[in-house]
């Protein structure tokens, strides 16, 4: 059987998902590498410390955090890429990928309110509304895709 249009979406999208899992994945193994260095050199500590105006041990705890976070959010991305790959291929499992895309879906719509209502600057909005597109993008193509199969 011929994959429908929304299949085929469903595909590309799932492949650059993949693709920027593995990318923020990089980046997260980055940043935390970067706290550890931080942590490890006082003087780097301090000098990171004098630069942004905080502890030292907020800078480090600071790396830290956002390395994690990275992670999780490259983890997500990573799964929502394979189950779509999968859900391509057959309709009939699109399940789990219309649950984890609406779960994205609305974590994004969290940060890019929270984005806007704490005084973001044009690019930060900006930014934040690039990382609703493709979660949104997802969610849509998903819930084509489990219409078609009748779930």
């Amino acid at each position: 059987m011929q994959p429908s249009g929304s299949q085929t979406g469903l595909k590309v999208i799932s492949i650059l998902d993949i693709i920027s899992g593995v990318i923020v994945a990089l980046s997260a193994f980055m940043m935390l590498a970067g706290g550890a260095v931080l942590g490890s050199d006082p003087s780097m500590a301090a000098e990171a410390a004098a630069e942004t105006g905080m502890e030292a041990s907020t800078v480090v705890g600071l790396a830290a955090g956002l390395g994690i976070m990275l992670l999780v959010t490259a983890a997500i991305t990573l799964i929502t890429g394979i189950l779509g790959l999968r859900a391509a291929k057959d309709n009939q499992k699109i399940k789990p990928v219309w649950i984890i895309s609406v779960i994205a879906l609305v974590f994004a719509v969290i940060s890019f309110i929270m984005t806007v209502t704490g005084g973001g600057s044009g690019s930060n909005i900006g930014s934040s509304l690039g990382s609703l597109i493709m979660p949104a993008i997802t969610f849509w193509l998903a819930n084509n895709v489990k219409k078609e199969a009748g779930l």
